[in-house]
């Protein structure tokens, strides 16, 4: 119960030119803080994405494929930046090659970070697809069925963007985070995730050895909502 697939899916259109400092600090922080706090079997992927043609045709998407974290932190520093020109972005095409071209380990818990500054295309003003075709409506299935919780942070101050981050959170199990010290909402809300999938590790101990609810709340001071919530935990693994 201790493995974590994470992956980061990331604008890098000429937009984020002044913030991509910002973000990559961001990432190489979780990454840090993850592996300092927590005792886990960590990986890490990458999902970079860009806007359709003709607002840039040397890519829309790039990958990685998950790795240690020491290697992600070379192909972090790496990023820069270009294209784009307008919004929205090919967010959902970040998402759904992202999560697509990932090797997602059986038993892990898995993470996407959303960040950019700009909203997805096929989400808002009433469009619910994509000039290529995807729609926001695909990038919430894939990741529920590779069971994957998106967890959106936007920088800067687009409206636009929050919103449309926001459903692709919300519909997958994980947040929009949108404290003005979004690294100590991460690590928070990391560290309930975290916490519960211990707590989960020993009530499927307990359960094993046959021991019924009313004994699991007692022994481990959780209430049966609680237990009941921990339960469901299992469906995101």
């Amino acid at each position: 119960m201790n493995k974590v697939d994470l992956l980061f899916v990331l604008d890098i259109t000429g937009s984020m030119g002044s913030l991509i400092y910002q973000a990559q600090k961001k990432m190489k922080s979780i990454l840090e803080s993850l592996t300092k706090d927590f005792q886990m079997d960590l990986k890490v992927g990458l999902s970079l994405y860009r806007d359709h043609p003709s607002q840039g045709d040397e890519f829309v998407t790039i990958t990685f494929n998950l790795m240690d974290v020491k290697d992600i932190q070379e192909k972090i520093d790496q990023i820069n930046v270009g294209g784009g020109g307008d919004d929205p972005e090919a967010v959902l095409d970040g998402i759904i090659d992202g999560i697509n071209d990932m090797s997602w380990r059986d038993g892990s818990r898995k993470i996407a970070f959303l960040i950019g500054d700009a909203p997805a295309h096929g989400i808002i003003d009433g469009e619910f697809c994509c000039t290529c075709g995807q729609t926001w409506g695909k990038a919430v299935t894939i990741a529920q069925e590779k069971k994957v919780a998106i967890y959106a942070i936007v920088l800067g101050r687009s409206e636009e963007a929050k919103k449309s981050f926001k459903v692709l959170a919300n519909f997958t199990g994980g947040l929009l985070i949108e404290s003005d010290n979004a690294m100590e909402a991460i690590m928070e809300t990391l560290k309930t995730e975290f916490d519960n999938m211990n707590l989960y590790s020993e009530i499927l101990k307990l359960l094993s050895k046959k021991i019924n609810n009313d004994e699991i709340c007692k022994m481990l001071n959780i209430d049966r909502n609680k237990l009941s919530s921990l339960k469901s935990l299992a469906q995101s693994f």
